[in-house]
């Protein structure tokens, strides 16, 4: 066979280094395998002193210690050296393999597979993918002198190899990305078996990809966890020659990949054959390696002097901004783990300084002062600022804000005179009416906690929310008495019947403090048995005046209070308005349809209203028929995820000015994160996204360990700051699991 070989002279052509690029990149260096030869040369003469070689091969034809090999003879060749003739040939490799314990080594690796639950395929942890393109490209991550010095004292100090270290922090790093307790990566080893005669000397592909299935624990230091993985590579090299596909068949994915990131070590690297063999006269720059392996990334390691990291990696799966990312917390890990091998894997930073700085302090600044005033105080002074305003709509009826204030107060009123105060649970089963507004309130103004009971749920529901909250009254309405139940001894204040007209109208004297409990609400029960989630004053009115600021409300606002009371986010939606002066509109018990809704909202002029996606998506429909417009300002989504479909929909049809998406748990008092959309809002993902924290809290996404992760790598998001729950009434061991301490600001709590 010919060896093809191509001669160039660019001496004096402008651009070389690019010129370079694109020539060892060209598809004419590209190797069919059915057409030998599988290797190919370029000699591109650069200036009268250097030259640039590209020496492009098939990887079926050898591996980079046979490499190394070939170069080290063709350059005794060059010097006129003779060059030793070695034992034994390729052929003797396939006849050692052929005489391996087959069962012993399939048990070996069933025992390890046994381990991993899924594979390990580090570009679906990832938010974005890449760009589309079956493209591969590279980026170059190069370890200074007293970094890299540092790396390989600390391998010599614990007594194990450089690339246990690099594989070490791989793995905590896969960890991290996948949120999967044991990972998978693939290794290669050189395949050369040590009691193979002449078997380091031959020329041929004896390199193998071995699955590194490996658990790193996260109470277990880092000195611990690199000896383990020291041993355990050892173990691996008694089974270093199995085929990787024969592994992927025994782990029930014949076909499919295990892992989709491969990590190569260069132990013999060119470079260091090159200085050797050259001879006088003849000196090499290091080697730029481009292999291509058939895995969506690949780390290339090479340790001459300084160590190096290639990361080849198929565009189709990879950003390269995230790549770029993902090397610098791979060096984060390496750099931790040398200095401070008694640390545990748990507690190592992933990010860099630069990124914990904006996730840890500008995203989420320090706490201010707590909010003092509470909300029936807000409400109270909007009542002396403006008695005569609009502030509840009901129907054909208005009440003034004097009206409503005083009603409430001597309802409240009242409720003293039964005993009730600071931390006293009232229930409030009353059908959607102003009463309703002014029982709520009432109970605020006297101090107690409201538990709202929507009257149209099941009896055993709630009968069980009556009993577990432990209220101390009811409040209700008389021809609602037959159909709720009965609780022996729990005193019921009929609103339609009791007369408080006797009582002062003034407002009562203030008893609570921002750590008073305001109100007591149920989860759905979904997932068991309903959990109640006491929620104090000071992150209540925190989040309406948050809530309020973000959405610009005025006194010339007219919301829809739309939700049953028994919905935490329908208590946003009818103190915010309130707090802010504006009017409020409930709506009544009936069920209105899309088309009497949108009347409605005509009618009075209303301004800002909340729905679910489902029902928005109606309106829409209606709307698009009748071909009118609403004056709504701003649309409020919640209650369930928006597909980005409907989100289309409605930005076409009602065109609003805004539609907000507000996400939250009950816990983390109603709605903690915030997304707005305007007429030129454009997104991506198959749901309206969740926004961003209001008002005084914090938002973390986290590992399994509570390590903050990067941005775009999935892990459990933690809500912090002033705006959580006291936690769940009477189920302290739950509350301890579910609010759990801030590690980033001592006395604080998360909601995990």
């Amino acid at each position: 066979l010919e060896l093809p070989l191509t001669v160039l002279d660019w001496r004096g052509r402008a651009d070389q280094t690019a010129e370079l690029e694109l020539l060892a990149r060209s598809e004419r260096l590209q190797f069919d395998p059915a057409q030998p030869p599988l290797l190919r040369l370029a000699l591109v003469r650069l200036d009268e002193q250097r030259q640039q070689l590209i020496y492009t091969h098939h990887h079926l034809l050898l591996d980079g210690w046979s490499n190394a090999l070939l170069l080290g003879e063709v350059l005794q060749r060059y010097a006129g050296v003779e060059v030793a003739t070695h034992q034994g040939r390729f052929g003797d490799y396939i006849g050692w393999l052929q005489g391996q314990d087959a069962q012993a080594d399939e048990a070996f690796w069933r025992a390890q597979l046994a381990t991993l639950d899924n594979p390990t395929l580090l570009a679906q942890s990832l938010a974005h993918g890449g760009s589309g393109s079956s493209e591969y490209a590279d980026h170059r991550q190069v370890f200074d002198g007293p970094s890299s010095e540092a790396f390989n004292a600390f391998a010599r100090q614990h007594s194990i190899t450089l690339n246990t270290l690099v594989q070490g922090a791989w793995a905590v790093l896969l960890q991290r990305y996948s949120g999967q307790q044991t990972v998978a990566f693939g290794a290669t080893v050189s395949g050369r078996p040590v009691d193979l005669p002449g078997a380091e000397n031959q020329l041929g592909l004896f390199i193998n990809t071995l699955a590194v299935i490996t658990q790193p624990q996260a109470a277990e230091s880092v000195a611990q966890w690199l000896s383990r993985l020291q041993a355990h590579n050892l173990e691996l090299r008694e089974h270093e020659f199995t085929a990787l596909s024969d592994v992927q068949r025994w782990a029930g994915r014949a076909g499919e990949p295990l892992f989709d990131s491969l990590l190569v070590f260069e132990n013999f690297p060119i470079g260091a054959a090159l200085q050797q063999g050259a001879p006088e006269g003849l000196s090499f720059a290091v080697p730029a390696n481009h292999e291509r392996t058939n895995y969506p990334l690949t780390l290339a390691a090479v340790s001459e002097g300084q160590l190096s990291l290639t990361w080849s990696f198929l565009c189709s799966h990879f950003e390269p901004a995230a790549i770029a990312r993902m090397s610098e917390h791979l060096a984060c890990l390496l750099h931790a783990m040398v200095a401070a091998p008694l640390c545990a894997l748990g507690e190592l930073p992933l990010l860099s300084a630069v990124e914990h700085t904006r996730q840890l302090r500008e995203w989420n600044p320090p706490p201010k002062a707590a909010t003092e005033q509470s909300v029936h105080q807000l409400i109270a002074a909007q009542a002396a600022l403006r008695p005569d305003a609009t502030a509840l709509i009901f129907d054909s009826s208005t009440f003034t804000y004097a009206e409503l204030n005083q009603r409430a107060n001597r309802l409240a009123h009242r409720l003293r005179e039964l005993g009730i105060g600071p931390e006293v649970r009232v229930g409030l089963a009353v059908e959607r009416s102003p009463q309703m507004i002014i029982g709520l309130l009432a109970i605020l103004k006297a101090g107690g906690a409201y538990v709202p009971l929507d009257p149209a749920y099941p009896p055993e529901r709630l009968g069980y929310l009556m009993q577990d909250s432990g209220i101390a009254l009811l409040l209700s309405q008389s021809w609602l008495r037959k159909q709720l139940p009965q609780i022996d001894g729990l005193p019921v204040l009929e609103l339609d019947r009791e007369d408080v007209s006797y009582l002062p109208a003034s407002n009562p004297v203030n008893l609570i403090t921002a750590q008073n409990l305001a109100y007591l609400i149920y989860t759905s029960g979904s997932t068991g048995r309903p959990k109640g989630v006491s929620v104090a004053h000071g992150p209540l009115a925190m989040h309406c005046l948050a809530i309020g600021a973000l959405y610009g409300m005025t006194p010339d606002d007219r919301e829809l209070q739309f939700a049953s009371i028994s919905f935490d986010g329908a208590h946003e939606r009818w103190l915010t308005p309130l707090v802010f002066g504006s009017a409020l509109m409930p709506r009544d018990d009936e069920v209105w349809s899309a088309q009497r809704t949108c009347e409605e909202i005509e009618r009075h002029g209303i301004t800002i209203a909340c729905f679910t996606p489902s029902y928005l998506l109606q309106m829409a429909d209606n709307i698009g028929e009748a071909g009118r417009r609403l004056p709504i300002r701003s649309y409020t989504v919640g209650g369930e995820g928006m597909p980005k479909h409907a989100f289309d929909e409605v930005q076409r049809v009602l065109q609003p000015p805004r539609i907000i998406n507000g996400y939250g748990p009950t816990e983390t008092v109603i709605t903690p994160l915030i997304w707005c959309a305007y007429p030129d809002t454009q997104f991506d993902s198959a749901f309206l996204p969740i926004g961003r924290p209001v008002g005084e809290r914090s938002a973390y996404v986290l590992d399994a360990s509570m390590q903050a992760l990067p941005v775009g790598v999935a892990g459990e998001l933690y809500l912090g700051g002033e705006g959580i729950a006291r936690g769940y009434h009477q189920r302290p061991a739950l509350t301890a699991e579910r609010f759990v301490p801030d590690p980033f600001v001592p006395g604080a709590r998360l909601y995990r």
